[in-house]
């Protein structure tokens, strides 16, 4: 069970909607999309051309660091600098972005990165959503 909205709307900041859905979707996108990352990584280490997918299992473990950081921080709702605040979900944007592409590009050959592809595309369109919220912030 998955206790995100829960939390927050027992939070003391009122987090109110349109704000509240789309932050709990980008939180739950950045630490799914963290761990669908690191478990790419591991299964490109374990191929038989991992030599080839360096730069793969590289940007996997980077964009998991940065997907989780993402989401920790956006659940930190006291007083929040606006301008970190985007500049985190900015940051998270270009990494998915990339990694998607990345693995797009192994995805005939290796199925964990295809569903790490579309797992980074969620991410990138739930940041967007939030981004979009706070922008003028």
């Amino acid at each position: 069970m998955n206790y995100t909205r829960d939390i927050i709307i027992t939070h003391p900041q009122k987090i109110t909607e349109p704000k509240l859905d789309a932050l709990v979707n980008a939180i739950h996108a950045c630490f799914n999309t963290g761990q669908t990352c690191v478990t790419c990584a591991d299964a490109c280490a374990d191929e038989q051309s991992a030599v080839e997918l360096r730069d793969v299992i590289r940007l996997n473990n980077d964009c998991s660091d940065i997907c989780i950081s993402t989401g920790k921080v956006l659940s930190r709702l006291n007083y929040p600098n606006w301008n970190s605040l985007r500049a985190q979900v900015k940051s998270c944007l270009q990494v998915v972005q990339d990694c998607a592409a990345l693995c797009q590009e192994h995805a005939r050959m290796h199925e964990h990165c295809r569903v790490c592809a579309d797992s980074c595309r969620v991410c990138e369109t739930s940041l967007k959503d939030y981004y979009k919220l706070i922008e003028n912030a």
